[in-house]
């Protein structure tokens, strides 16, 4: 618990455009992450500098808790099957930490989770216009458009098969095979 309250204080301190409110986070977290969630932290000292989530839901679970009408039935004919995925529900560095690979090895340890609880395909929300860092990262790791939202905030949603995404970045599963050693080591 102590963690959480750091966590929602210490990271969105800075209320830049891409990040939500604390008080958004902090509920976020008490209401979100259960035993089945992949959730981590990246400490500088006792300082939180990054952070991401996530958790298995069905398809059309998903699609009412994102308010978006038709994503369960993209999910199937996309990937062929109505499928539990793994929703990714944030990721963030702090922008003074960005460009160290913070990003990508939370993004593995979370991924590691996943992949041990046999989730195939992996969904994010982001906003596309203006792209957000998050938009932009994730295309690069080989996440596509899966769905858009009518409204005027630009919102979309990406998605992979982790199949996909592993043959495609054949150094991610080293990567996290090596993230997990140095994690339980210490």
């Amino acid at each position: 618990m102590l963690i959480l309250g750091y966590f929602g204080k210490g990271l969105f301190r800075n209320k830049s455009s891409e990040y939500w409110p604390s008080s958004v986070v902090a509920n976020d977290l008490l209401h979100e992450i259960s035993p089945d969630s992949s959730c981590w932290l990246a400490l500088e000292g006792e300082r939180v500098v990054g952070f991401c989530w996530g958790y298995p839901i069905s398809s059309n679970n998903l699609e009412k808790k994102l308010l978006l009408p038709g994503l369960a039935a993209k999910i199937l004919k996309h990937y062929g099957e109505d499928a539990t995925v793994a929703y990714q529900d944030d990721m963030g560095v702090l922008k003074p930490y960005r460009g160290q690979g913070i990003a990508r090895k939370l993004f593995l340890l979370r991924l590691h989770g996943f992949l041990q609880k046999n989730l195939a395909i992996g969904l994010v929300r982001t906003k596309a216009d203006p792209p957000t860092v998050t938009y932009k990262w994730f295309l690069s790791m080989g996440y596509e458009v899966l769905d858009r939202y009518a409204s005027p905030d630009n919102r979309v949603i990406l998605s992979c098969r982790y199949d996909d995404l592993c043959a495609s970045n054949p150094s991610l599963l080293s990567g996290v095979t090596d993230l997990i050693s140095e994690v339980l080591s210490g």
